[in-house]
């Protein structure tokens, strides 16, 4: 991966540490993109990439972390890293009568933790 070389020549190349994160999510190696993508939120909450990141924490963290108590204990500690981007959800947030396509990422990581506690 061209992403691993760039990090090598410059370890703090935040888009690299996004892209290799982003490429294990995407070959459904949930554990080492979580790995990943946690310390990239807690070292560029201001990143373009960070909505995304977010994203695909919540997801992974569901697909590794096993119960749902464990999920949640590790969302709720991942709220206080989260800065203000603005997150997309295409479908807004009916469930809650919000026709909203965008919110800010604390906002967003909320709504995601409600879901699971209503799991």
């Amino acid at each position: 991966l061209y992403f691993r070389r760039a990090l090598r020549q410059a370890p703090d190349y935040a888009d690299a540490k996004y892209w290799v994160a982003r490429m294990y999510y995407y070959q459904l190696q949930y554990a080492h993109a979580l790995a990943e993508l946690e310390p990239f939120i807690h070292q560029y909450p201001q990143h373009p990439r960070t909505a995304d990141a977010l994203r695909e924490i919540v997801d992974a963290s569901v697909f590794t972390l096993g119960t749902p108590q464990d999920v949640l204990f590790f969302l709720n500690r991942l709220l206080e890293h989260v800065g203000d981007q603005l997150v997309y959800e295409p479908h807004g947030v009916f469930m809650y009568e919000l026709p909203y396509n965008f919110m800010s990422a604390k906002v967003w990581l909320l709504f995601r933790i409600a879901d699971i506690q209503r799991r």
